[in-house]
């Protein structure tokens, strides 16, 4: 596997290897090559400024859920620690089902393509070795609003079945 810095900027994150060769981030490209939403911009042209201050907040509040789910999940597989709220009893369950977590937070690269990225677990579940990436949300999403969720994935399996050779479904 190839070692890599992550770099963020306001534009975006990507990558360097020991050669300063740049690698773009799969979720800054997926950001990048999304739609626009018609909703979206209709509500953009609309919103007063209190309106988009609670979108900015209901952001932030999100990212911060997101690093907490992480952060315990995390301390669960290191150090047995249960984590607690909504969001960890709702998955608490299927981690009754990881039998090997193989890496955490396992930075992945596509050496030809020129992408990387970073997937929350490797893991066996069911005697398969299973990749892993948490989201957390308020409500349930239609699966029209998360392509990219699969997108991501798929990017990363298909980096580490280059890379390395893993077969992962």
């Amino acid at each position: 596997m190839i070692t890599l810095e992550q770099v963020n900027t306001q534009w975006g994150r990507y990558y360097l290897d020991p050669d300063g060769v740049r690698y773009d981030s799969v979720t800054t490209i997926l950001s990048k090559t999304q739609v626009p939403d018609a909703n979206l911009k209709r509500w953009l042209a609309h919103a007063t400024p209190a309106q988009k201050a609670d979108a900015a907040r209901k952001r932030d509040e999100g990212a911060k859920r997101g690093t907490a789910m992480h952060t315990m999940v995390e301390n669960f597989f290191q150090h047995g620690v249960e984590g607690e709220g909504p969001y960890w009893n709702s998955i608490r369950r299927f981690l009754d089902l990881v039998e090997v977590v193989h890496e955490q937070e396992l930075r992945v690269a596509h050496s030809v393509l020129r992408y990387a990225g970073t997937l929350d677990m490797l893991a066996d579940v069911d005697d398969e070795p299973t990749l892993i990436d948490w989201k957390t949300a308020d409500k349930i999403k239609p699966v029209a609003w998360i392509k990219d969720y699969f997108l991501q994935c798929a990017a990363y399996t298909a980096a580490l079945r280059h890379e390395d050779g893993d077969r992962i479904e």
